[in-house]
């Protein structure tokens, strides 16, 4: 039986009302808890062959090229400038009167067209002297590679999958060991997240409120028609 003044179609549109009124106003718990609007990045694994003084992939063209080697400069997938007159000097030093090289460089390997070498720099009072050993391949990898362990986990779970999407933005790429095994993970694309996603998800919570007040309004006018 329905009462006085309620009908159905009153009861329907009071329980919307509610019902995404309130998921309107919760929306931004609902943003931040799901990450909502945010930008997501994909990353590849590929095996990697070491030969004795490179890093061998069965099909290179195959492999995404956006970030090099951790550990590693003037490696495959980058060559500023100073790479090829460090390859001048390699094997072999060089000195210069300046104490302007106030830090080593944040690789100790380098890699040129015949193989890996490893980056000395000493300094005095007068002068910086920079000098370059050559190194295996195998050496190298068991010196900047992490195990998948300890990885990052995008970069783990590539290893893992062959492929991962994360919220994390990892710039360069890693050698992972997994066993005795070594791949090449490191990130192959993004998707773009929405840059205006709080203004939207406030634009929500005031529309949420405005339905919920509708919603009491209808109940209000219900309950006086019943009286």
């Amino acid at each position: 039986m329905v009462a006085r003044g309620w009908s159905p179609s009153e009861r329907t549109r009071i329980g919307f009302y509610l019902a995404v009124g309130l998921l309107l106003v919760l929306n931004p718990f609902l943003v931040q808890a799901y990450d909502l609007g945010e930008s997501r990045y994909e990353y590849q694994a590929y095996d990697v062959k070491l030969t004795e003084n490179d890093f061998h992939f069965e099909d290179r063209s195959r492999v995404f090229l956006l970030s090099g080697v951790s550990g590693v400069d003037c490696d495959y997938w980058s060559e500023p400038w100073h790479c090829y007159l460090e390859e001048r000097v390699a094997p072999g030093d060089v000195t210069v009167d300046s104490i302007q090289y106030h830090q080593s460089p944040p690789s100790k390997y380098v890699h040129f067209d015949d193989g890996f070498y490893r980056r000395h720099v000493e300094r005095d009072d007068e002068s910086t002297t920079i000098s370059y050993d050559p190194v295996t391949a195998e050496a190298v990898a068991a010196n900047v590679s992490l195990d998948v362990e300890s990885a990052p986990e995008p970069l783990a779970e590539a290893v893992r999958q062959g492929s991962a999407t994360s919220l994390r933005r990892i710039e360069m790429g890693y050698l992972v060991r997994d066993g005795d095994r070594y791949y090449y993970a490191g990130r192959s694309g993004s998707t773009d997240g929405f840059t205006g996603r709080w203004a939207l998800s406030f634009i929500g919570t005031l529309l949420g409120l405005a339905m919920l007040a509708e919603a009491g309004q209808l109940s209000f006018e219900r309950q006086s028609r019943d009286e």
